[in-house]
């Protein structure tokens, strides 16, 4: 019987395993069973601190109003005065906030479409320094397509949600209150998830820094066709809109998402993506943190939360209940 000895495994020069050009990183016990406790360690004190140590407050009793009874003659004592409720910026969840009655070149919408054509400016330029050969190959600007479709079909499955749980005013945005069962915050969400995912699942032939930011400017661009002017002369953009137009943002919804979420979302994707090269897999960590977790606390947040408080939004005086 001929016993062949194993050939040893090849080692790189950090002295870790590698099989077939993958790297095996193996994860010591303890720190394994780290990894596995500290989450449930953490839910388990976030319980006890929000029902426990920090309960929940009761909600004070209105006053009743008593009223004089007939053939007597009113006094004053003992009466209750009316609630009068003073003009507040607080605004609650689902309430309507603003409008967009101001003249959209003076709004977000402008600046953002001027933000876009000086985007495409620069990178028309870049391009035309380290990748020219791409300018002029319809591949290219075809495989872009997709990204745009995406995500207006994604918005367009919103809009469609929205329209069947909520009424719509004469020009097609949504109403609602804080008494309403269903929420736009839910369907916003969406534009969220896909805006990230989108870029990074969507595969090309073309690789780089270059290539991503072409096609996060092609996935930007399913935001732009819902400015004002466009929206409001297009029911088919207005259903777009309808599912990230959350009535308390106005009359900044496209100006939070935009400036607060997609566009530094996006660069910290571009970034990360170049800085971790051929592991460039792992940004879709960031993603589904921003993603998953950001689109699931809302919700988890409006069933099961029970302490509420109030928070200024940027670039406006109101305040929020949360």
């Amino acid at each position: 019987m001929n016993l062949k000895k194993a050939a040893p495994e090849p080692i790189d020069e950090n002295g870790l395993t590698v099989v077939e050009g993958v790297v095996l990183v193996t994860v010591p016990v303890v720190e394994g069973v780290v990894l596995v406790t500290v989450p449930v360690v953490a839910l388990i004190l976030s319980y006890v601190l929000l029902r426990v140590i920090w309960k929940v407050p009761k909600s004070p009793e209105r006053p009743r109003r008593m009223l004089p009874s007939y053939g007597s003659v009113p006094s004053r004592e003992g009466l209750t005065e009316p609630v009068r409720r003073l003009k507040t910026s607080l605004v609650e969840e689902g309430e309507v906030a603003g409008n967009y009655e101001k003249p959209w070149y003076g709004t977000f919408d402008f600046a953002f479409m001027l933000g876009m054509i000086a985007y495409a400016a620069v990178m028309f330029v870049l391009t035309y320094l380290y990748e020219p050969q791409w300018l002029l190959k319809p591949q290219f600007w075809l495989m872009q397509l997709p990204k745009l479709v995406v995500m207006m079909v994604v918005s367009l499955v919103g809009g469609i949600i929205c329209r069947c749980f909520c009424d719509v005013d004469e020009k097609g945005y949504i109403m609602t209150n804080k008494s309403s069962k269903f929420k736009v915050n839910y369907t916003r969400k969406l534009q969220h998830f896909a805006a990230y995912m989108v870029p990074l699942v969507i595969k090309s032939d073309y690789h780089g820094p270059i290539a991503l930011a072409w096609g996060d400017f092609f996935t930007m661009l399913g935001f732009l066709v819902l400015i004002k002017p466009i929206r409001e002369h297009s029911k088919f953009f207005m259903l777009q809109f309808n599912s990230l137009d959350r009535p308390e943002d106005r009359p900044n919804t496209l100006k939070w998402i935009i400036v607060g979420n997609i566009a530094p979302g996006m660069f910290i994707l571009m970034f990360f993506k170049w800085l971790f090269g051929a592991q460039g897999a792992l940004t879709f960590i960031l993603v589904f943190i921003t993603g998953i977790g950001d689109g699931l606390a809302e919700p988890v947040g409006i069933t099961w939360g029970r302490h509420k408080y109030k928070a200024r939004s940027c670039f406006s005086k109101n305040k929020y209940i949360a």
